[in-house]
């Protein structure tokens, strides 16, 4: 779905957000300013919409990570010039970890700008699934796609553990 939206956007710029994440502060002279850079790709800051101190704190070691490795997702909203996402060929048509796959791609283009506006998603699945063993299935899942870039076998092993 989100190969068809871009494909049928008129705008030169993408913005992909998960269904469960809204924007805050959103400023529109970022997004002029970012059309007329040399940078390609982006991602917003990351904040959970449950306030408390250990989701803050994960707010900002996703942000951290983020910054450090050029690697985002899209709960954290996904910014990309639109002639760079169709020479990647958009999204790779996989079950999972597509937004972290295309974060991969990217980097190889340019260093992603991180955005001022504020995405704030959903804490329901640590909530629910339990913060700290959301933590380790979320590491786990991602340290086997990074070593196996096999997104069916990650998505084997999510499922399993939901």
């Amino acid at each position: 779905q989100m190969n068809f939206g871009a494909k049928h956007a008129s705008g030169d710029i993408l913005m992909f957000v998960h269904a469960d994440t809204t924007i805050e502060l959103f400023n529109d002279q970022q997004l002029k300013d970012f059309s007329h850079s040399d940078c390609s790709w982006g991602y917003g800051s990351l904040e959970f919409d449950n306030y408390a101190p250990h989701f803050r704190f994960l707010s900002f070691m996703i942000r951290w990570r983020s910054g450090l490795s050029s690697i985002c997702t899209g709960d954290q909203t996904q910014v990309i010039k639109k002639s760079v996402f169709e020479t990647l060929g958009g999204f790779p048509e996989q079950i999972l970890m597509e937004d972290v796959e295309i974060s991969i791609r990217l980097k190889e283009n340019s260093k992603p700008q991180q955005f001022t506006f504020r995405s704030i998603t959903s804490a329901r699945k640590w909530e629910t699934e339990g913060f700290v063993k959301t933590i380790l299935n979320m590491w786990r899942w991602r340290f086997s796609y990074w070593i196996f870039r096999d997104a069916d076998k990650v998505a084997r092993q999510y499922y399993r553990d939901r």
